[in-house]
């Protein structure tokens, strides 16, 4: 009866081993779901960031090249409120990959490493202080060849942060993988 006992025991501490994993296995899926949810939605803004920052750099050369007057004053001032605006924005996602980075760290992490790359991007790149120096050189009437500078300089840094949302994309699912290598071996 006890070996009876013992098998029945082992059984249900087997399904219930068995449920566990299950449950281990869905939220891995969850959390991978959600960081890809982050990348995709943090793409997304920066494409729109890229596609905001190739018309205000427009509008910014087109600037440098006109004559003082009421109207360039009124542009200027018109490019220089979507560059802070721009400049918000990059500060909000940049806190939003630092978070999504330390959320996913525990079963994401390439992808993590990734995102964390994509916000220190905006940091190394001073895309922040970049943005605020155009302003200036705006305000001054610069010449169109600094302006111009200026503009490839903010258009390079925000391009680098997306080719590091490229790659978390990619790296996505990387951590299931190396937990299902890990579970199986310890299986063996």
């Amino acid at each position: 009866a006890a070996a009876g006992g013992d098998g029945n025991a082992a059984a249900q501490a087997a399904a219930a081993l068995e449920r566990l994993r299950e449950t281990e296995r869905r939220l891995q899926q969850n959390q991978a779901g959600r960081a890809e949810r982050d990348i995709n939605d943090a793409i997304r803004q920066a494409e729109e960031m890229a596609r905001r920052q190739d018309e205000i750099g427009d509008a910014a050369r087109e600037l440098a090249a006109a004559p003082n007057s009421e109207t360039r004053r009124q542009q200027a001032q018109q490019v220089n409120e979507e560059k802070s605006e721009l400049e918000a924005d990059l500060n909000s996602l940049e806190q939003q990959l630092d978070r999504a980075a330390r959320d996913a760290s525990a079963n994401e992490t390439a992808a993590s490493r990734k995102m964390a790359e994509a916000a220190g991007s905006i940091r190394d790149n001073r895309l922040g202080d970049k943005l605020r120096y155009s302003q200036n050189l705006v305000n001054r009437g610069s010449s169109a060849e600094v302006v111009n500078a200026a503009e490839n300089d903010i258009a390079s840094g925000i391009d680098e942060m997306r080719e590091r949302l490229g790659e978390a994309a990619a790296a996505v699912g990387q951590g299931e993988e190396n937990a299902n290598r890990m579970e199986n071996a310890l299986e063996r």
